[in-house]
């Protein structure tokens, strides 16, 4: 095991895994704050970037002597978070190819080397595509790892591995435990799901405009915009009835503040955020329904250990069941602005998730 995988807040007696696409963002904020090492004590006024891009703001057990290491690990509150793999892959699909970002774009010769199409960007790379690359890759990036790859909850004895699914819960029992009030470090536990919800969503937009310099050779800039509004439908922050508000000349003026004050506006008037997160199951289970069955059956060999330590079900025949197949809805491959090769056929254009006016029927 890597030491530097682990973080640690030896004054409280934690020790972190984090395993990327589960809270692990989340997470570095809250040892960026207990550490005292930011200035901000409020977790929702951190952003996520600068988080990751700082190593200094928590501490590693690798930075440990060796005698505190076995101190820490043997005293010390041991967790790390888990999520149902299926979810956890297209969520890191979505976040990191879809989006347009820096690590999708150098991904991009690994997922789809040899495409029979061209891509309009470095980040256009199917579901199926992004799936065959994580289930025959020999070194995969890092945020599509098992967890158990990753943490390794066979060698190590873990006090508690929380769970996505009941994250906050999770969440707020670690802290306590560690003598931590967790309104001190998130705030009101009954605004806890909106202040996450629209913390995301800033940093994503910081991202996406971080990103603008690499895609202008090959994006707008309001291509660019539309994509990271589709990101936030998909992922069930947006009502997919809310448009997106920009012209492709608005687009260019706009700044990143004026975005997030669009999306924190759009978030707000989205109505019952129940429904939007349905948004978020129906949208991956259109998508994984577009999968090839024999990709499918790989990846379910893929996620097996994951699935069998933590709890989930990983068979393809329960979990996309050809008799329970969705109606589409989302259109991602539409979404990514394929350009067909000169040797196939153009297929009539589906229409985009701006364009649907959504049926609410398909999200009972």
């Amino acid at each position: 095991m890597e030491g530097d995988t682990f973080l640690v807040d030896d004054v409280h007696g934690l020790v972190y895994c984090p395993v990327p696409k589960v809270g692990c963002s989340f997470w570095k904020r809250v040892f960026a704050i207990l550490d005292g090492k930011h200035k901000s004590s409020y977790l929702f006024n951190l952003s996520s970037v600068s988080i990751h891009n700082t190593r200094a703001a928590y501490d590693g057990l690798k930075q440990k002597p060796l005698l505190m290491k076995y101190f820490l690990l043997q005293s010390s509150t041991k967790f790390m978070f888990v999520r149902d793999p299926y979810e956890r892959l297209f969520s890191g699909y979505i976040d990191k190819i879809f989006t347009p970002n820096a690590l999708g774009g150098r991904l991009s010769q690994q997922i789809s080397p040899n495409s029979d199409h061209q891509t309009s960007c470095a980040t256009d790379a199917t579901f199926t595509e992004f799936l065959r690359y994580v289930t025959h890759s020999n070194s995969v990036n890092q945020h599509f790892k098992p967890a158990y790859s990753t943490c390794f909850p066979c060698h190590m004895d873990y006090d508690v591995i929380g769970k996505m699914e009941t994250f906050r819960q999770d969440t707020e029992s670690i802290l306590k435990s560690a003598g931590v009030d967790p309104r001190s470090v998130f705030g009101s536990v009954s605004s806890f799901d909106e202040n996450s919800d629209l913390s995301i969503m800033r940093d994503v937009a910081a991202r996406t405009f971080q990103c603008l310099p690499r895609c202008g050779g090959c994006m707008s800039k309001w291509q660019v915009m539309r994509r990271m509004w589709a990101t936030f439908q998909v992922r069930g922050y947006l009502s997919i009835n809310v448009t997106f508000p920009l012209s492709p000349v608005k687009s260019e003026k706009v700044t990143l503040s004026q975005v997030q004050d669009l999306l924190k506006d759009a978030y707000r008037s989205s109505g019952d955020h129940s429904v939007t997160k349905r948004q978020r199951k129906a949208a991956m289970m259109e998508t994984y329904y577009s999968v090839p069955r024999t990709v499918l059956k790989e990846l379910e060999a893929y996620v097996r250990v994951d699935c069998a330590l933590f709890g989930y079900d990983c068979s393809v025949e329960s979990r996309f069941n050809e008799s329970s197949r969705p109606v589409p809805v989302f259109h991602l491959d539409t979404l990514l602005g394929r350009v067909q090769s000169n040797t196939t056929k153009p297929k009539p254009r589906a229409k985009t998730i701006a364009a649907i006016n959504y049926d609410r029927r398909h999200l009972q």
